[in-house]
């Protein structure tokens, strides 16, 4: 049996005992790298059986490295040359750190939380059974790839993995001017170095059919992307009495097919040139429940080409450009009921382009509430007449909704994660 064979058959995951790992103060990315990596080995070999190196390899062997010509980038980022040093002008350090198999990573006081500086680098959750309590996770991060979908995030969560989180925060620091080099230049009186723009790196991404609960969590203060993306059809997110704010791009993305759950008084607000939550992409579907989408520069929920989104006893107001809810294209949904809209800077929901919205038992305070909520011939906004000043929305019936299934929008609830605490 090849190793690749036998490591598919062991019953690694959830199943396997995690390694626990109490950290205390501050710690950079340097001394964590070095504390997992000696928590790893004091666990020995997982499952008894795999004598491999339960470390991954620093960089990957390139053709022109196996043709016998390594290039200078190379040999720094094996490390016998050079530095591997972070371009955010943060200092050396490791660029990623992989946690490849189950670890509970918690703070060794009950009182206080502890501090992951990761500075340039990268935290990745590569397998089940990873947890974190009462561990702070902040850095500059790194620049991803594209200028809208960033694959890079200060904290990603792989294919396959799980992660769960409570009492934690994931925010950025200010990158740091370069020191000057050695030498004459540095002798003479010369002005400081300004500092690099922050990198278009998101604070938390899970794909590929990751997983993430998050419980009592705020990741606030990305300088130039979203604050959490989750795409790729698989990929699910449930967030619970959770904070997402004060992001450049949009809070909450979620595409390609990706799920996600809000709930438990979760709060999503204050972009600063996005919105408040994006849905896109056919089979991309949002529930939120008793949380609040507010202030955001865009549409507070802006669900598009083809996602649908479901709103129960929310609170969406202060939208400071647009809609508190927008439906836009083909196929896109959203139902909306028990929910206060109040505030936005246009309507209280806006259909266009072939987008259905339906909303039932919700209070509208907006100035244009009392307008025409409906734009272009193929979209549909449901109402009922019986309320005089504002009007009162329902659900659409079973032959007016656009989409196949029977049962109502709010039954999808029950696909999301059932993972517990």
């Amino acid at each position: 049996m090849s190793l690749k064979a036998a490591l598919r058959s062991l019953p690694l995951g959830a199943t396997e005992s995690p390694v626990v790992i109490n950290l205390e103060g501050t710690v950079s990315a340097k001394d964590f790298k070095a504390t997992l990596r000696a928590a790893y080995a004091a666990a020995g070999p997982r499952c008894g059986l795999i004598t491999t190196s339960l470390w991954p390899t620093k960089y990957r062997v390139s053709a022109a490295a196996a043709s016998g010509k390594v290039s200078s980038v190379d040999k720094t980022a094996s490390g016998k040359k050079g530095s591997d040093s972070s371009p955010s002008g943060v200092g050396t350090g490791p660029k990623t750190i992989a946690l490849s198999r189950p670890v509970l990573i918690k703070s060794a006081s009950p009182a206080s939380r502890a501090r992951i500086q990761l500075g340039g680098a990268l935290l990745l959750v590569c397998c089940p059974g990873v947890t974190l309590e009462r561990v702070d996770i902040c850095g500059v991060g790194r620049a991803g790839v594209g200028p809208t979908l960033e694959a890079r995030a200060l904290l990603e969560v792989t294919a396959n993995a799980d992660l769960f989180m409570r009492e934690c925060d994931i925010s950025f620091i200010a990158p740091t001017a370069p020191p000057r080099p050695p030498g004459a230049l540095a002798a003479k009186s010369l002005p400081p170095r300004a500092p690099p723009p922050p990198p278009n790196c998101a604070g938390m991404v899970v794909e590929g059919g990751g997983r993430v609960v998050m419980e009592r969590v705020r990741v606030c203060g990305a300088p130039r992307s979203y604050g959490m993306i989750v795409r790729g059809v698989g990929s699910q997110a449930k967030l619970d009495g959770c904070t997402v704010a004060r992001n450049a791009s949009s809070n909450v993305l979620a595409c390609d097919g990706g799920v996600v759950q809000i709930g438990g008084g979760s709060t999503l607000e204050g972009s600063v040139r996005g919105f408040g939550l994006v849905a896109t992409d056919p089979s991309t579907t949002v529930y939120i429940s008793d949380s609040a989408i507010t202030g955001n520069s865009r549409d507070n929920v802006y669900c598009t080409d083809g996602a649908r989104a479901s709103l129960e006893r929310c609170t969406v107001a202060g939208s400071a450009l647009r809609s508190g809810v927008r439906v836009e294209g083909d196929g896109s949904c959203c139902a909306a009921r028990g929910t206060e809209f109040g505030r936005n800077a246009e309507f209280a929901v806006r259909a266009s382009w072939g987008g259905w919205a339906s909303v039932r038992g919700s209070m509208m305070a907006d100035a244009a509430a009392d307008k025409t909520l409906v734009e272009g011939m193929d979209s549909t906004c449901v109402t009922d007449s019986t309320h005089r000043s504002k009007p009162t929305w329902r659900f659409l019936t079973t032959a007016e909704r656009p989409w196949s299934q029977t049962q109502e929008l709010t039954t999808i609830r029950q696909t999301f994660l059932t993972a517990d605490a």
